[in-house]
């Protein structure tokens, strides 16, 4: 911005043009404050300086909140699967990739098929599931869990971060666990 301006010959006032710079950082209202300054060949008035406020046209971005439910919290060998549905509110304009890691006394890979630790949520939609599939063995065991905790992502927030399902001949209610 100059820090001189011209009164042109025959007139009382000039035209000092503030053009803001669009871009797509969320700052809020900005002022421009401008203060005349004494110089040679005039008298400042009452009022010296003026103000000019730049409304920010960027409106902060919402993430989408994600939740874990077991919807299906029973699984056993053979044959019977258990779901775990990850839900958002928001938009679904997009699709959302949502990050997780199981634990438990059930081994990923060993006592159910391998999860890869993350499941996509497609566009236009607002769940995704994600189904334990038990392996077979010959082994006597107990009932197990499988215990899925999301992830935390700059993409989402989270809320009902972790839920667990039973491996095991008999169903057990799923228990839900607040980090």
């Amino acid at each position: 911005m100059p820090t001189t301006g011209e009164i042109p010959a025959g007139k009382e006032d000039a035209d000092l043009t503030i053009t803001p710079i669009d871009d797509s950082i969320v700052e809020g209202n900005e002022t421009v404050v401008v203060t005349l300054a004494p110089g040679a060949g005039y008298t400042i008035g009452a009022t010296n300086s003026a103000t000019v406020t730049i409304a920010d046209n960027d409106q902060p971005t919402t993430l989408p909140t994600v939740t874990v439910t077991a919807t299906d919290a029973s699984a056993s060998e053979p044959g019977n699967t258990g779901t775990f549905t990850i839900s958002r509110t928001g938009s679904t304009a997009a699709a959302l990739v949502v990050n997780y890691s199981m634990s438990g006394t059930a081994g990923n890979g060993t006592d159910y098929q391998t999860l890869p630790g993350s499941v996509t949520i497609a566009a236009g939609s607002s769940a995704a599931n994600i189904t334990v599939t038990p392996i077979d063995d010959t082994m006597v065991e107990s009932n197990e869990t499988a215990v899925l905790t999301l992830a935390a992502s700059s993409a989402y927030t989270s809320v009902r971060r972790t839920t667990q399902l039973s491996l095991s001949p008999t169903t057990i209610s799923q228990q839900h666990y607040q980090p």
